[in-house]
């Protein structure tokens, strides 16, 4: 009898967890898993696509105007489906996937994507701690510092995130006489911190550079008003969300991020994979990869100056010293982060849960 996996995870936007909980959505129903996704939230513009990809997925309906229909859905939809095991991604959704776990009983494996929890889910969050059967996260230092503070029992998992290892072709060339091109790929939330990197930009605009940037705006008018005001619209370039960012990556010299917080980033690893040095400030997750791969550096998060410092040092490297730097991250990558590693790190420990292996083990030939 086929196997049913429920992911459950607060909504299918377009950003780093969501996109590792697609990869792995698609993985088990390619190796015969039935599977189901149910988004807390409602399906926007932002939201990944999955109609083509012949995975079920349910949106629930605005909780402000239907909070009392929504919990009906939840568990009509649940109790229908009847999964053997629920993946429930990020805070919101653990809890919600705790609670049904009371009713319906299945497995449940919980996925912790960020180094720290919010405020506001902090008590119900702690409240159900040891619903779980299996809590897995995707940096060992939110594993430490989960179980540091008692938020989750110990003896938690970790699996890296799953990063496609693309073909380097079209990459620019190191000995080219031209603008270093430097690129940042983050959605405009508080905890990416922008306004550092724009100081930071502001204290060398003087030299031949220019930022890219990628992320959703949300409609928020103050990065250009602060790029106005610090007179570098000349040396920053804000895009705006992009679906698919290979080919400026492609194109880019280095990668820098400012974030105040992270657990592990998917576009410093994308950037790795790419062969991109990679600045970023001394957090969570950051600190840990960038010295464990030895491609790139860290700066004290917040400190305008060593950002800018870091950033002219960077563009002062010789062609050779920036090729050991790519070519330490790409390996680090090839050899942590491939997705053929990662997904069947995620199937063994779903067969353990099921008690008995439903598939043989799986390996995904690269193409």
């Amino acid at each position: 009898m086929t196997k049913k996996i429920l992911f459950i995870t607060p909504a299918l936007s377009k950003a780093g967890a969501e996109t590792q909980l697609v990869k792995l959505a698609l993985f088990l129903n390619s190796v015969g898993f039935d599977i189901l996704i149910i988004s807390l939230l409602p399906q926007n513009d932002y939201t990944i696509d999955l109609k083509s990809d012949q995975i079920k997925v349910i949106y629930l309906e605005s909780w402000k105007s239907k909070p009392f229909g929504n919990l009906r859905e939840l568990n009509e939809k649940v109790q229908a489906f009847d999964p053997d095991i629920t993946i429930a991604f990020m805070f919101i959704g653990i809890i919600f996937a705790r609670l049904l776990k009371l009713r319906f009983k299945f497995k449940l494996i919980s996925s912790i994507r960020a180094a720290e929890i919010p405020a506001k889910w902090y008590i119900p969050f702690k409240l159900s701690l040891g619903l779980d059967d299996v809590v897995v996260f995707n940096a060992e230092s939110s594993r430490l510092r989960f179980e540091r503070l008692a938020l989750v029992r110990k003896g938690g998992s970790v699996i890296n995130n799953a990063i496609a290892i693309p073909t380097l072709k079209d990459q620019p060339d190191g000995g080219e006489e031209r603008s270093f091109k430097w690129i940042c790929v983050a959605h405009f939330r508080s905890e990416k911190d922008y306004p550092t990197l724009f100081r930071a930009i502001s204290l060398i605009k003087d030299r031949d550079f220019k930022l890219v940037v990628i992320g959703h705006l949300f409609n928020q008018t103050w990065p250009f008003e602060m790029l106005k005001e610090l007179q570098i619209e000349d040396k920053v370039e804000l895009l705006g969300f992009r679906a698919d960012t290979r080919s400026y990556l492609a194109h880019a010299d280095a990668f820098v991020v400012s974030s105040f917080t992270e657990s592990m980033p998917n576009a410093i690893l994308e950037a790795m994979a790419n062969r991109k040095i990679v600045i970023g400030s001394d957090v969570g997750g950051i600190q840990s990869l960038v010295k464990a791969a030895k491609c790139g550096f860290c700066f004290p998060q917040g400190d305008v100056d060593d950002l800018a410092k870091k950033m002219s040092e960077v563009m002062d490297m010789s062609v050779e010293a920036r090729e050991l730097l790519v070519n330490n991250g790409r390996r680090f990558v090839e050899e942590n982060f491939a997705e053929s590693t990662v997904m069947n790190q995620w199937l063994a420990i779903i067969n353990h849960q099921l008690s008995t292996r439903t598939l043989p083990e799986m390996e995904i030939i690269s193409s």
